[in-house]
């Protein structure tokens, strides 16, 4: 018979306070529980969130510390890796003053720091957004913390407050010490209104594979006037279609792919689907672009998609973004602008950092 539970699913109490109820010592040292800071223990299989851990450490376990780095960033819906994504029993993020010496056990890593700057406005303690993108900029790459930022800088944040500039005026002039350099270089592939962490992905992984930017939101006519094909990415010079596809089980959205398909192959396009899958392994996807590049490579004459066939481009992946933004994020930030004057990019180029 299995034993009665002495903890609610969720939730997060001491070991003390479990003893006293009287759970054996044995028990408690069982896989029934899980240990998630210093003398206290949340049930294994039905765990407390991030939540609810966060708020019995500041209030219990380390009052005043701040929450930070990973945990913070987490709790204000940044996404972060997988890795990094709290599990019970990983670690715990706090900042606290400089003379504070508290610990909390080995699933709590206090970082000291001699300027404290609170979020305002945040149900839990925790240090401004700031100093929070200064700590995971330590502990992402560039790639990762492009992914927070686009995020940060896009329509679903809730935290979404400042422009690419803005965030590094409150950096330069931060207390923090560490991770200016990575966020200066992943502020400055950042993009603003990105909809979705997705589209953020899809663009690194043109980038980071050394592939030239494709247009995106291609509208492309058929042979039936009035009817067109929209195309998600896009090579039009070598007629290189990219159909997304987030929803890969879904009946409807499969159909719609494959008349979008069937249409452009019609007018001989070279079409690729591009799946979640191919975002977590892009190894496949990446060798059969390369091969349909190689392939369409130096592509003339009538074999070229007419003008008169591509009705309405997006943008390419590649921001317009000039030497002006590249020298706002690599000043020093006494030499800034004055308040009010405009960014004006004047060159679409994006030179190597």
């Amino acid at each position: 018979m299995a034993p009665r539970s002495v903890l609610a699913a969720g939730t997060v109490s001491s070991r003390a306070e479990l003893r006293a109820r009287g759970v054996h010592s044995r028990r408690l040292a069982s896989t029934e529980f899980t240990d998630v800071f210093s003398g206290y223990v949340t049930r294994a299989q039905a765990p407390a969130p991030l939540r609810v851990v966060a708020r019995e450490l500041v209030d219990k376990r380390l009052p005043g510390a701040l929450l930070s780095h990973t945990t913070a960033a987490e709790l204000c819906g940044l996404p972060l890796p997988h890795h990094h994504q709290y599990v019970p029993g990983d670690d715990l993020h706090v900042t606290v003053p400089s003379r504070d010496r508290r610990r909390a056990g080995p699933q709590v890593r206090v970082h000291r720091s001699g300027v404290l700057v609170r979020a305002e406005g945040e149900p839990l303690p925790m240090v401004d957004m700031t100093t929070t993108l200064c700590g995971l900029a330590t502990m992402l790459t560039t790639e990762e913390m492009v992914l927070a930022l686009d995020h940060l800088l896009g329509p679903a944040s809730a935290h979404r407050q400042q422009t690419r500039e803005q965030i590094w005026r409150s950096v330069m002039l931060s207390a923090a010490t560490t991770g200016k350099e990575r966020l200066r270089r992943a502020l400055w592939r950042a993009e603003p209104e990105v909809p979705t962490t997705d589209h953020t992905r899809i663009r690194l992984l043109f980038r980071s594979n050394g592939l030239p930017d494709p247009v995106t939101c291609l509208s492309v006519e058929t042979t039936i006037p009035g009817i067109t094909v929209m195309v998600d990415y896009a090579y039009p010079d070598r007629r290189i279609a990219i159909l997304w596809n987030d929803s890969p089980d879904n009946t409807g959205t499969h159909h719609e792919g494959r008349l979008r398909e069937s249409d452009l192959l019609g007018l001989g396009w070279t079409v690729l689907h591009l799946t979640r899958a191919d975002l977590d392994d892009p190894r496949g996807f990446i060798t059969l672009l390369r091969v349909a590049l190689k392939s369409r490579h130096g592509t003339r004459g009538a074999e070229m998609t007419p003008a008169s066939l591509v009705i309405g481009a997006g943008r390419t992946s590649e921001p317009d973004r000039g030497p002006e933004m590249r020298s706002v994020l690599s000043r020093p930030a006494h030499l800034f602008r004055p308040p009010g004057m405009p960014l004006v990019a004047t060159d679409s180029r994006s030179p190597t950092l």
